[in-house]
């Protein structure tokens, strides 16, 4: 399993992912305080757990198909007639829930910051929920990620005449997570395993709950950061330096 640094891994305990009707109230909480903010870590030595922290658990759910499909066979689907996130973990659709007020602010948020910086200066396009073709390889079994938030840098954006053809076929430079209610630490620990396997250098998972943000990259290399931070162009994987979110903007 892929750490997702401060030598944390996510947890596997629980119900499995696939409970329409699952209401574990439990969110991310850090285990000890090699992984508080402003921390830095090397290898998989802690599991992130969960704990009650106050959200509005009804606003998000998540479901699985049991049919496998093709990336191809994926992109055909129609929308969640209810609303929501469509992706494909290892050939099954999983449909996540709309989500929350709190969520979707941090999602414009981060959008916003991210979005500022690379229009001024033209360091590709940034996204939110777009989806991803993390594995299609035939004979393998497909996998499509929508992260909430996503960069990809100029080099890499497809041509325009490809902007209508289903999941993009590329991984993003940068995808960005926020924990929802719904989300299981298993799950999140899969997605980010998912992302690196694929070769995304740099994935943030934000926790509303704790308001902090940890910096995930590829062997285990991470920092988390708490409210008095600031997320930096190296944060993001930005060749231009001179980006900042400050965390207290973020949550506050």
């Amino acid at each position: 399993m892929q750490p997702i640094g401060d030598g944390v891994r996510m947890s596997r305990d629980g119900a499995a992912l696939g409970s329409r009707d699952h209401r574990d109230r439990r969110a991310v909480a850090l285990p000890d305080s090699k992984a508080q903010p402003g921390s830095h870590g090397g290898g998989p030595k802690h599991t992130l757990r969960g704990s009650n922290v106050g959200y509005d658990w009804t606003m998000t759910s998540v479901a699985s198909s049991t049919r496998l499909y093709t990336a191809d066979e994926f992109d055909l689907l129609p929308e969640p007639e209810d609303g929501g996130k469509m992706e494909l973990d290892d050939g099954k659709v999983v449909i996540e829930m709309p989500v929350n007020l709190r969520h979707g602010r941090l999602q414009g948020l981060i959008f916003m910051a991210l979005q500022l910086f690379v229009a001024r200066f033209d360091l590709g396009m940034v996204f939110v929920e777009t989806s991803y073709r993390l594995r299609d390889t035939p004979g393998t079994r497909h996998r499509v990620r929508g992260p909430d938030v996503s960069w990809l840098c100029a080099d890499r954006v497809p041509d325009q005449s490809q902007w209508d053809r289903g999941a993009v076929r590329t991984i993003p430079d940068l995808a960005v997570e926020v924990w929802s209610p719904s989300n299981r630490a298993a799950e999140m620990q899969r997605k980010v395993d998912q992302y690196f396997e694929a070769g995304t250098p740099v994935v943030w998972i934000v926790r509303p709950a704790q308001r902090t943000v940890t910096v995930l990259r590829p062997g285990g290399e991470s920092k988390t950061l708490g409210i008095d931070d600031t997320l930096g162009s190296e944060d993001a994987g930005f060749p231009t330096p001179g980006f900042e979110l400050r965390l207290r903007d973020l949550f506050g």
